[in-house]
C-alpha cells in the first residue's frame, strides 16, 4: 500500500499538463487579464503595475499544496509579498469536471480553513488563465515585477515532495525570488520546475 502511494504521488509530481499555447516568458510583459474574483472584484493585472504580483496555482485537494499551507510557508509568503505592497492572487484553475474543483464559495471556505492570508482568489474554470501563464501543477508560483514584466516561474522550493519535514532542508527558490523582486534585485534562478499535482485543461 505505502509503495503504490508513493508511485501514485511520484506520478503526479511529475506530471504535466500540456497548454495550448506557449507560455509567458521570463522578462517580457506578464499576459494581462481582467477577471472577477471570489467576491465579485475586477482584477486586472494590467491595473496592478508598480505593485510586485505573485500568483500561485492552487487545488485544495493536493497534498503538495497542502504542505506549503499546513507548515505555514505559503501564509508567510503571502504576508511578505502584501507587507511589500505586493498582491497575492490565488488561483484555482480545475474545471467543472476535475477532482479538485470549486465553486466560489467552496473557494472561500478553502481559504478560511488555510488561513490565506491572499490578497484575492480567482477561479479558471475555463483554463484560460493557467494557459496563458503556461501554469503546469500546484503549488506553481509566478511573479510579476513592478514593471508587469514576469520576474519568476517555477516551484515553491527544490524537494518534491509531500513532507513538511522536508520544507527545512530544500532551496527555497520562490521566498528567493520574492525577495529579489521586492528588493528590485535579478532574480539568481528565475525558472525553476515546478511539482505538484497536475493543472487540469479543459
Amino acid at each position: 500500500m505505502i509503495a503504490r502511494r508513493t508511485l501514485l504521488l511520484a506520478g503526479l509530481a511529475g506530471a504535466l499538463a500540456t497548454p495550448a499555447r506557449a507560455a509567458a516568458t521570463i522578462g517580457e510583459p506578464a499576459p494581462d487579464f481582467d477577471r472577477p474574483d471570489i467576491n465579485g472584484q475586477r482584477v486586472r493585472l494590467s491595473a496592478l503595475v508598480g505593485r510586485v504580483v505573485v500568483l500561485e496555482w492552487s487545488n485544495p485537494l493536493c497534498p503538495f499544496a497542502g504542505k506549503h499551507y499546513s507548515a505555514g510557508t505559503m501564509q508567510a509568503l503571502q504576508q511578505e509579498a502584501r507587507e511589500a505592497g505586493g498582491a497575492w492572487l490565488t488561483v484555482f484553475s480545475d474545471p467543472p469536471d476535475a477532482v479538485g474543483h470549486v465553486s466560489d464559495l467552496e473557494a472561500e471556505l478553502v481559504a478560511e480553513q488555510r488561513k490565506s492570508k491572499a490578497t484575492a482568489i480567482l477561479l479558471d474554470h475555463d483554463t484560460t488563465l493557467a494557459r496563458s501563464f503556461g501554469a503546469r501543477n500546484t503549488p506553481h508560483i509566478f511573479i510579476v515585477d513592478r514593471g508587469g514584466r514576469l520576474a519568476y516561474a517555477g516551484g515553491m522550493d527544490s524537494i518534491a515532495s509531500t513532507k513538511i519535514e522536508d520544507i527545512a532542508q530544500a532551496e527555497p527558490f520562490a521566498r528567493d525570488a520574492l525577495r529579489a523582486v521586492i528588493a528590485g534585485r535579478a532574480v539568481e534562478r528565475p525558472l525553476t520546475k515546478p511539482y505538484g499535482c497536475p493543472v487540469k485543461y479543459l
